[in-house]
C-alpha cells in the first residue's frame, strides 16, 4: 500500500474530510483513485493537519509530529509520499531535516514534493545570551556577577596576601560550566545548522525532492522581494512637527505651571523680595494677582526711570509727568512684553525645530530598520528566539540548491486559470461597487469582497485547481511503481504529457549549477 501524505499550507488547516485538495473528497484523492483504481496496487490518501500558523514554532512543532508519523510508517513497513503546498512543504522539509539530525534514513519515502513552498532563510544568532530565554539570560547574569564580584574580592586579597590565580579559575568555573551546558543544550535545540545533518540531509532526501514553483507565484517571490524592500516608513523629519506643536503649547502652559506651583512661587516671591499680600502661595488667584502686580510695578519703575532719563521730570509740572508716564507705561505695558513673548517663543520654538530636525534625522533610521525587521518577522513568521530570518528562498537554507520552475507549457496553465479566475472576480465586483461605496457598516464590506474574491486569482493558491498540475503530482507520486496505475493509463496523452513535464524538471535539476 502507497500513503500520500498531503500537507495543506497557512492559514489552511481543518478537518480531513472535505472538498479541499488536501482533505479526502478533495480534488486530489479522486485523481489518485481514478488512477490506481484499474491498477494493482492500494493508493491512500492520509491528510496531515496542523494549526497553519504562520510561525516558525508551529511549523516546527508539526515537524515533530509529521516525523512520528513517518516513524510509524516505518514500523509498517509501508511505502509514502509526501506533498506539501506552501508552508506544508516546509513542514516536510523540517521535519526531514530533524530525521537526518536523528540518522533516520527513512526508506519507505519513495519522494517528498513541495509547491509554491517559500523556505524561509533563517541563520543563528552570534551570542548565546541572545538564543537563550528570559531564564537562561538571568541565569548568565547572575552567574558571571556572582563570579566577577568574588574575583574582585580575591584580587584585592591577593595585592595583600599574594593573588592566587588558581582560585580564581575555581570561582569561575561553575559559570564555565553552565554556560558550556547551556550552549550544548542550545545546539541541539538548533540541529538545523549541525553540517553533519545538512550533508545527512542531502546525501539521503534531497534526491527524492520534487520542488514545483511557478515563476510568478505570488507568496515566494513576495517574501524574497521583502528582504530587500528599503520604504521609508519615518520621514527625516517625521518628529518635527509633533515636537513643534507641543512645544507651542508649552509656551502658554509655563506662567499655568508656575502659578499652580507653590514652590515656583515661593521662588518668585524671593526675587520680588516681597511676600504675596492676597493670600498663600498656593492659592491660584492669589498668586495671579500676585505676579500681575509685580509685572505692573516693574513696568511703573521702567517708565518712570525712561522719563526721568529723559529729563521730563524738570522740564514739566507734575500733572504733565504722570500723563507722559501713563502714555509710557500703557506702550511698555503693550509692547514690550508682547515683543518679549515674541522674541522667546520664536527663539524657543526655532530651537525645538532645529534639535527636533537632527533627532528626527538620525531617529527615522534606526525606526526604519527596526519597523521593517518587525515587518519582516512577522511575514516570514520569525518567532523563534535564537534566530534571525534574512530572507526566503525556493529551497531549505540547508541547502545551496537552487531548484527550477515549472516548464513552460503547465506553467502557463496555472496563469491562465488564475488570470479567467481573476477577470470573473473583477466583473462580478464591478456590480457590487455601489455597495461597497454606500455600505455603512464594515462586516457588509469584508462579506462582500470575501464573496466575489475567492483566491483562486492568486498563482500562489491556484495550483491544484489546474487538472493538468493535479496530474502531474499524481504521476510524480505513482512514478516509481507503474504498477500501482492502471494498464491503459501509461498510453493516455495526459500521462505522455506529466511525464514529459516531470523529465524536463529532472533534467533541469541535473544541469543546475
Amino acid at each position: 500500500m502507497l500513503t500520500v501524505i498531503t500537507i495543506h499550507g497557512t492559514n489552511a488547516t481543518g478537518p480531513a474530510e472535505g472538498r479541499n485538495w488536501w482533505q479526502i473528497g478533495g480534488s486530489l484523492e479522486t485523481d489518485i483513485s481514478e488512477i490506481a483504481a484499474v491498477g494493482n496496487g492500494e493508493v491512500v490518501l492520509r491528510p496531515f493537519i496542523w494549526d497553519g500558523l504562520n510561525s516558525e514554532k508551529s511549523r516546527r512543532s508539526a515537524a515533530s509530529e509529521l516525523l512520528s508519523l513517518l516513524q510509524k510508517l516505518e514500523s509498517d513497513k509501508q511505502q509514502y509520499v509526501i506533498v506539501g503546498h506552501s508552508h506544508g512543504g516546509s513542514v516536510s522539509a523540517l521535519a526531514l531535516m530533524e530525521a537526518a539530525y536523528r540518522k533516520l534514513s527513512l526508506p519507505g519515502l519513495m519522494r517528498w514534493i513541495t509547491v509554491g513552498t517559500p523556505f524561509i532563510q533563517l541563520r543563528k544568532k552570534r551570542l548565546l545570551f541572545s538564543r537563550v530565554g528570559h531564564l537562561g539570560k538571568a541565569t548568565i547574569v547572575a552567574v558571571l556577577s556572582f563570579g566577577l564580584l568574588f574575583s574582585l574580592s580575591f584580587y584585592f586579597n591577593g595585592v595583600r596576601a599574594g593573588f592566587d590565580p588558581f582560585s580564581l579559575m575555581l570561582i569561575f568555573s561553575p559559570a564555565i560550566a553552565i554556560y558550556l551546558a547551556m550552549n550544548l543544550y542550545n545546539t541541539r535545540k538548533l540541529f538545523l545548522y549541525e553540517k553533519s545533518s545538512g550533508d545527512l540531509f542531502r546525501n539521503k532526501f534531497a534526491t527524492r525532492w520534487l520542488p514545483l514553483n511557478h515563476s510568478d507565484d505570488e507568496a515566494v517571490e513576495g517574501l524574497q522581494t521583502l528582504r530587500d524592500l528599503r520604504l521609508p516608513l519615518f520621514k527625516t523629519d517625521f518628529i518635527v512637527s509633533p515636537l513643534t506643536f507641543i512645544g507651542a503649547i508649552l509656551v502658554p502652559m509655563t506662567p499655568l505651571m508656575i502659578v499652580l506651583s507653590p514652590s515656583l512661587m515661593a521662588y518668585v516671591e524671593q526675587l520680588a523680595g516681597t511676600t504675596n499680600p492676597y493670600g498663600e502661595s498656593n492659592d491660584v488667584i492669589s498668586s495671579i494677582e500676585f505676579l500681575a502686580d509685580i509685572l505692573k510695578q516693574d513696568v511703573l519703575n521702567f517708565s518712570k526711570h525712561v522719563i526721568e532719563m529723559a529729563g521730563l521730570a524738570q522740564q514739566h509740572d507734575h500733572f504733565f509727568w504722570n500723563i507722559a508716564a501713563a502714555g509710557l507705561s500703557f506702550i511698555t505695558l503693550i509692547v514690550l512684553p508682547v515683543s518679549i513673548m515674541l522674541a522667546a517663543t520664536y527663539v524657543f520654538l526655532a530651537t525645538v525645530v532645529l534639535v527636533s530636525t537632527v533627532f528626527s534625522r538620525h531617529t527615522s533610521k534606526w525606526l526604519n530598520r527596526a519597523a521593517w525587521g518587525q515587518i519582516r518577522k512577522s511575514a516570514f513568521g520569525n518567532d523563534t528566539q535564537a534566530e534571525h530570518a534574512s530572507g526566503a528562498a525556493a529551497h531549505p537554507f540547508w541547502t545551496q540548491e537552487s531548484p527550477p520552475v515549472l516548464p513552460p507549457p503547465i506553467a502557463q496553465r496555472i496563469s491562465d486559470f488564475a488570470d479567467q479566475e481573476a477577470a470573473q472576480s473583477i466583473s462580478k465586483l464591478r456590480k457590487a461597487i455601489k455597495v461597497l461605496a454606500f455600505s455603512t457598516e464594515d462586516g457588509d464590506k469584508s462579506d462582500l469582497l470575501a464573496d466575489y474574491l475567492t483566491w483562486k486569482e492568486l498563482i500562489h493558491t491556484a495550483y491544484f485547481r489546474v487538472p493538468e498540475f493535479r496530474k502531474l503530482i499524481v504521476i510524480a507520486a505513482l512514478d516509481h511503481d507503474d504498477s500501482r496505475c492502471g494498464a491503459d493509463f501509461p498510453s493516455s496523452a495526459s500521462y505522455g504529457e506529466a511525464r514529459e513535464w516531470l523529465s524536463q524538471l529532472d533534467l533541469a535539476r541535473l544541469n543546475a549549477p
